[in-house]
């Protein structure tokens, strides 16, 4: 079930665009709109006065040379009035997308190709979750959001045209709501709350797998964990699973009774295993899930892209640990990239409630008021996603004495049938009944078929309210982790930076407080032994203030002590990008924005480089022991030519010798110029998948052995879709038990002949080595990770998806190193700043400020972004200035 697609930035193959006649004529239509005129809804282009009826009082805008405004206005209200204003005329296509998104209502504006789409939004009843969450906001919130609102309909209203977007749909532009934009915010709850993608794979995952496996494969805790709260001790692995459990020979009827010749760990050793210790002191997972539905061929065992453990970096850096004596904010928030970008630029300067002159600056949400990440002179803030669980499949029990009623504790209750009106463009509407029970709407069934209701924070009766914009006003970080625990929205890791020099950490959002069960696969609640009790106790979320070591980092990682954090959930991504963070930050006696800066930009891979460390021995091995050339040799009557070729050819023990010797030299960092760094990923991620696949098919055969071959190993296929810990693969690897050792290639998806797990792993490095291979040679990893960056729209507007698409380019980083970078995910921003030193503060953000293409502000923003060359945070000198005026003859 998709909680709903979670690109922010208009919707790519979400929607699929079937062109047809209609279709044909408006990619026509649409073709000559983008090329004429686009720029008439570029900010450069309007007047130098703007009207919004309902400012109180003039204000200017002044913009630099990246259309970067400066906001400054008698009020906040005023002053969100604007930001409203410039939001509607730069990124209104975005807006309205995202709130359609979220509500179902996309076929209003696409047509029938969308209605599937909306039919399966519209189950969660999203809309009305957004008003009821309005009704219940504090009338200063209120207040706010009314003005946001006003200021985007007076940005729509002096519109000369649609965007472009709206101009290839011939659609008109439908006036905002302050329910649109708690639809914006429910849209980010839904972005980043992983837990209904998790929770039915992984219970199918646990019906067809021992448990034995199914915790080995997922134990949910590493050797290298970084929980900002430490553990008291360190947490105990699971054993590599003995052939009673798993056995991969009997998938090609080899003997099964037998692990003579096995590595793998003897009866009573410490289920810790040493020799990854002695390999690097940092450990990575995969993680068990992923947010983006974009990202769904990533999770293909034959994909050239691996699953992206998604999330985000941020750290703080105390006073006592700074150059300057003030506290340093560190922000890198991680996204699927698309054109135009998620974020918006601005500083917005105004009076506050005490008549003091407040400035904020940082990045902005398109649909939503006020400052999403940033400083305001006293306080920096910024996030990272918790990835807990916070969402549950009930499974709900028919009553079988009465079909319109479930059973509940005590008996039952009927459904409450709620019925939500499609109208798809151009065709008649349709009436969806969807049942809602108490613990939330039916949205799906499971593999059994029975009904699932979704039980989610979000829509929750106070699972959503605007408390962000509290941080406005916060003065230092106690006063900020009294906000953060207040706001609900998606649940985040707030780190907050004052201008004394205090750090702080917490946890924000709905925390549910089950019981019964830990919510990893779907369950009945009707006997009232499981569910949620509400909201956890205050009590039970952590904080954090100036911790002795005087830097706090969250990278995703499980920031709880293990036994603690299990009531949270078992989503944590790896741990290595907080570990290496943590690692550079406390190398440094004093830092400052710059050298927080170089830390973003860190490429070092140690994930791969404990895979190298335990690959390099094979190929050395191989170098030694391969018999024979790579190829066949000719026969005696070959030609002199042939003959002349066959002898140039390496043989297998020369291609191990080189590759041992270009991996060790290797640097273990994801650099754009490293062909072991494509060598390496793409070899860890085939055999990866090979060993997960192999010992997911040989577990089932055990334990299933009448199931047929087929069915098997398409289930098997399915189950490895869940990929599996890294520490847990690697440490396979290493024992090297013959009852694991893998029974395909998933490189060339076939069996392997390999009998041995150096033949084995021979076989798969030489292999990823051909494979990385251009008709020019190695592959470079710039080459291989390079972007691809493109408005939805691109792929449905081929003639100019180039105008849509910002230009390729290699990328350093990795998914796994403090640089995130993959062809289609990355850092939405880069932030550095010291409250109180926001002149010296550093942000750059993809793309550019403006999603209209012919825009000169549509990219000019990408290169610094691209280069790593932060911009300053604050607006540069500015280069135009608008008076905006409630009055309609300026």
């Amino acid at each position: 079930m998709t909680i709903m697609p979670e690109l922010l930035t208009p919707p790519a193959a979400r929607v699929p665009l079937t062109i047809g006649p209609w279709g044909r004529m408006a990619l026509i239509v649409g073709a000559v709109m983008v090329g004429t005129g686009a720029a008439a809804a570029d900010v450069d282009a309007r007047p130098n006065v703007w009207t919004i009826p309902s400012l109180q009082k003039d204000a200017t805008v002044t913009l630099d040379a990246f259309a970067i405004p400066l906001i400054e206005a008698a009020s906040f209200e005023d002053a969100v009035r604007i930001e409203g204003f410039l939001h509607a005329t730069e990124r209104f296509a975005q807006m309205d997308l995202m709130r359609r998104l979220a509500a179902g209502e996309l076929s209003e504006l696409l047509g029938p190709l969308a209605l599937g789409q909306d039919r399966q939004q519209r189950l969660m009843l999203m809309r009305r979750t957004a008003a009821r969450a309005l009704d219940a906001l504090p009338a200063a919130h209120r207040a706010v959001l009314d003005a946001y609102v006003d200021g985007v309909n007076a940005g729509i209203a002096s519109m000369p045209q649609p965007p472009v977007e709206h101009r290839f749909l011939q659609a008109s532009m439908v006036p905002w709501t302050a329910v649109d934009s708690m639809l914006v915010t429910l849209a980010m709850c839904a972005m980043l709350n992983d837990g209904a993608r998790v929770e039915i794979p992984f219970a199918e995952a646990a019906a067809a797998l021992p448990g034995e496996l199914m915790t080995y494969l997922h134990p949910g805790v590493s050797s290298f964990d970084a929980p900002v709260i430490e553990d008291s001790a360190p947490p105990t692995l699971p054993p590599i699973p003995g052939p009673a459990v798993a056995d991969t020979r009997v998938l090609h009827g080899a003997v099964t009774s037998s692990n003579t010749g096995s590595r793998s760990e003897p009866e009573g050793a410490s289920t810790t295993d040493h020799t990854i210790h002695t390999i690097h002191a940092i450990h990575t997972i995969h993680a068990i899930h992923t947010r983006a539905e974009a990202f769904t061929a990533f999770m293909r065992p034959d994909s050239d892209v691996d699953p992206v453990a998604i999330g985000s970096n941020g750290w703080v850096v105390s006073g006592s640990r700074s150059s300057t004596g003030g506290a340093i904010l560190v922000n890198d928030m991680h996204l699927p990239m698309s054109v135009p970008g998620i974020w918006y630029r601005a500083s917005l300067r105004f009076r506050d409630a005490h008549h003091q002159e407040r400035q904020l600056d940082g990045v902005t949400l398109p649909g939503a008021p006020g400052l999403v990440s940033g400083s305001n002179g006293d306080v920096a803030w910024g996030f990272t996603n918790v990835e807990g669980d916070f969402i549950d499949f009930v499974v709900v029990d028919p009553d079988p004495a009465d079909p319109a009623k479930y059973l509940v504790p005590g008996g039952s209750e009927p459904y409450r049938i709620e019925e939500e009106t499609l109208r798809p463009r151009g065709s008649e509407p349709e009436v969806l009944k969807v049942q809602v029970t108490r613990w939330g709407p039916i949205v799906r069934t499971d593999a059994q078929g029975r009904p699932l209701a979704l039980m989610w924070t979000a829509l929750q009766p106070h699972g959503l309210n605007m408390g962000l914009l509290d941080f406005t006003d916060v003065t230092n970080v106690a006063e900020a982790m009294t906000i953060a625990a207040r706001w609900r929205g998606p649940q985040q890791n707030v780190l907050m930076a004052d201008r004394a020099g205090h750090i702080g950490w917490t946890i924000a959002g709905y925390l549910p407080d089950r019981f019964g069960f830990d919510g990893s696969i779907p369950t009945s609640w009707a006997d009232g032994s499981r569910g949620w009790r509400g909201e956890r106790p205050e009590t039970d979320r952590p904080r954090i203030i100036d911790p002795e070591s005087g830097v706090i980092v969250t990278a995703n990682q499980r920031t709880l002590p293990a036994e603690r954090a299990r009531s949270f959930g078992s989503l944590w991504a790896p741990p290595e990008r907080a570990a290496r963070i943590r690692e550079l930050a406390l190398a440094v006696d004093q830092l400052d924005e710059n050298a927080c800066a170089a830390i973003q930009l860190d490429t070092t891979v140690p994930m791969l480089i404990r895979w190298r460390d335990a690959l390099v021995p094979a190929l050395e091995r191989g170098a030694r022991e391969a018999p024979g050339p790579a190829e066949a040799s000719p026969s005696k009557t070959s030609s002199s030519k042939t003959s002349k070729s066959a002898k140039a050819t390496p043989t297998t023990a020369e291609r191990c010798a080189a590759l041992a010797d270009l991996l060790r030299a290797w640097d273990g960092r994801a650099d754009v110029d490293s062909v072991a760094m494509a060598i390496v990923d793409r070899a860890r991620r085939d055999i990866a998948s090979a060993i997960v696949r192999g010992v997911v098919e040989g577990a089932i055969a055990l334990r299933t052995p009448t199931m047929a071959a087929t069915d098997r190993s398409k289930l098997a296929a399915q189950i490895a879709r869940l990929p599996a810990q890294d520490e847990s693969i690697l440490r396979i690897v290493l024992a090297q038990p013959l009852h694991l050792l893998p029974f395909t290639d998933m490189s060339r998806s076939k069996s392997s002949d390999a009998k041995s797990w150096d033949a084995y792993l021979q076989q798969a490095i030489l292999a990823a080595a051909s494979a990385t291979r251009t008709k020019d040679g190695p592959a470079l990893w710039g080459d291989v990770n390079a972007s691809d960056f493109a408005h939805p729209l691109a792929q449905a507007l081929p003639l100019i998806a180039s105008k849509l698409r910002l230009p390729s380019h290699p990328q350093s980083g990795h998914w796994s190193a403090v640089r995130v970078a993959t062809p289609r995910f990355g850092a939405s921003d880069r932030l550095v700043v010291t409250p109180g030193r926001e002149e010296r503060a550093l942000l750059s953000v993809p793309a550019g400020q403006s999603a209209d293409p012919d825009s000169p502000h549509h990219r000019d923003l990408h290169p610094s972004w691209r280069d790593g060359i932060a911009l300053p945070l604050r607006p540069g000198a500015p280069v135009r200035t608008i008076r905006c005026t409630a009055r309609e003859d300026g």
